[in-house]
C-alpha cells in the first residue's frame, strides 16, 4: 500500500520532474528502461519509477525492498 506521503511526491514528480518529498537517485538504463530510484523523506519506503524508451510516456512506479 501506498502512503499518502509518496503517494504525493509520485504525483509531484509526474507533474515537474522533482518533489521536495523524495531523495532522487541516478537514473540508468535497463533493458529498454530508464529506472531512477526514490527515497521517501517522510516514511523511509523505497521506490523506483521506470519508463519504457521507446514509449516514454508509459512509466511505472515499483517498490524496492518489500
Amino acid at each position: 500500500m501506498i502512503g499518502n506521503c509518496c503517494q504525493e511526491a509520485m504525483e509531484e514528480v509526474e507533474a515537474t520532474g522533482t518533489s521536495e518529498k523524495f531523495q532522487k537517485g541516478e537514473t540508468v538504463e535497463d533493458r529498454g528502461r530508464l529506472v531512477t530510484p526514490f527515497k521517501c523523506t517522510e516514511c523511509g519506503d523505497r521506490w523506483q519509477r521506470q519508463v519504457d524508451t521507446r514509449a516514454p510516456d508509459k512509466c511505472n512506479w515499483h517498490p524496492v525492498g518489500r
